[in-house]
């Protein structure tokens, strides 16, 4: 993974990189034009319901109002979402791709801890990218702000994010929890994970 990052300035904002490279992705800020096919991706009910925040359906000027908040919250410093690009493809760094592969985020929940987030499109389940995708953001952020606990909440139906965080190196909080989802309109149980700072 490389990184690029400018320590002398003063917004904690602006030292998060802007994109990330791996050997199998880019990942990199959501732009406008990536509306439509965040929106045909999230309006999967499968994906939705898996998430806290994303209502469905998703229609396109849910995710352009979307974009517009995420673009603020990473000025504000508040959330750092990046969206998953696939390599061999014709895109160049920063612009829109047709092959979107969902959307990985550090962002502060309401205790003002970071907390990982994530979807990933069905067209790319079970290609590991969830976990890849993951230690890349989550080693950007600790490169730019110091190592720190991160949190992770799932429906405790979402087997497969639970064997993500697994081999993140989180673990079970020991209390599980009651979250609201915005696609299944209705609370439902789940589970609280914590990744010790190393």
């Amino acid at each position: 993974m490389s990184i690029a990052s400018n320590p002398t300035k003063q917004n904690r904002a602006l030292i998060m990189p802007k994109t990330l490279e791996t050997d199998r992705v880019s990942l990199r800020r959501a732009v406008l034009s990536d509306a439509p096919l965040i929106s045909k991706y999230c309006s999967d009910y499968d994906v939705a319901k898996m998430t806290l925040s994303i209502p469905h359906p998703f229609p396109l000027v849910s995710a352009e109002v979307w974009i517009m908040k995420d673009r603020a919250a990473w000025e504000h410093g508040s959330a750092y979402s990046y969206v998953i690009d696939m390599k061999n493809t014709d895109t160049l760094i920063g612009e829109a791709s047709e092959d979107i592969a969902g959307v990985m985020s550090v962002f502060k929940n309401k205790q003002g801890q970071p907390e990982l987030g994530y979807w990933i499109a069905r067209p790319f389940w079970g290609q590991g990218l969830a976990t890849h995708t993951a230690l890349s953001v989550m080693s950007a952020y600790e490169h730019c702000f110091g190592s720190t606990q991160i949190y992770a909440a799932i429906f405790d139906d979402n087997l497969a994010s639970g064997h993500v965080l697994e081999k993140l190196g989180f673990t079970r909080t020991g209390s599980s929890a009651v979250l609201f989802s915005m696609a299944r309109l209705r609370k439902a149980a789940g589970y609280e994970y914590v990744r010790l700072a190393s």
